[in-house]
């Protein structure tokens, strides 16, 4: 994988270590685990053994340390612009999900960047929050396409959906984040541009809806309408 050595504006944005609230990082990790849990049995439907796979835009590396309680999944690559970020938040999660750490391989690098992967050559690629940083959401996942095996699995949770409803007002609040005032790559999409973009790249999507809170699930009824969307994008490359 390419290393990074330019100092973008993402990599200066995330190599800023936050300071650590225990409590703050115990809710982050249990809503990745949330979502994980949407999916983890479907990944065992086919006997898998042995798979390597990748998670790009890791960060806190959660969702990485999920996977790593597979057993048939033996190599995790978490690949994400900030090395240093990676490196201290993967201790401090590992604490909260345990799993089993020595199965993930940190590698530093910018998946707006081709991927130092093989044609073909790994099971699945995962995102967690990160698929909507994209630069280049396209070439992104044509990208995704080209490493994957035959009917390899590409999952996005905790994305940034768009609502018919409420696009203007995101929109708004979106320019008044710290990570656009940095210049960071935020994006927001409809779930049908999502799928829109999986389908044109090769992939087959598919969207489980998975809603997070007291609040939101008393509305799940709505989610994936004009009031909100969330949950997790599933696609298997075709």
């Amino acid at each position: 994988m390419t290393m990074v050595t330019s100092e973008s504006a993402d990599k200066k944005f995330y190599d800023k270590l936050e300071t650590h609230d225990s409590e703050k990082h115990l809710r982050w990790m249990k809503e990745i685990e949330f979502y994980f849990l949407a999916y983890a049995d479907l990944l065992k439907t086919d006997s898998p053994k042995n798979w390597e796979v990748a998670e790009l835009g890791a960060g806190s590396c959660g969702l990485s340390l999920c996977l790593s309680r597979l057993d048939f999944i033996k190599k995790i690559y978490a690949v994400d612009i900030s090395a240093a970020r990676t490196r201290h938040l993967l201790e401090v999660s590992h604490k909260t999900v345990g799993g089993e750490i020595n199965k993930i391989v940190p590698v530093q690098a910018d998946f707006n960047e081709r991927l130092e992967f093989p044609d073909q050559s790994l099971d699945a690629i995962f995102f967690d929050a990160s698929l909507h940083h994209c630069r280049n959401i396209w070439k992104a996942l044509e990208e995704c396409h080209r490493v994957l095996k035959p009917n390899g699995i590409l999952i996005a949770q905790r994305e940034s959906y768009l609502s018919p409803l409420r696009s203007r007002q995101q929109i708004r609040s979106l320019l008044q984040t710290p990570e656009v005032a940095a210049k960071v790559s935020e994006n927001m999409y409809l779930l049908d541009q999502y799928m829109y973009y999986l389908k044109v790249c090769g992939f087959n999507p598919t969207f489980i809806k998975r809603t997070p809170g007291k609040v939101k699930s008393s509305l799940s009824l709505f989610n994936g309408g004009f009031l909100f969307t969330d949950g997790v994008l599933v696609s298997k490359k075709h």
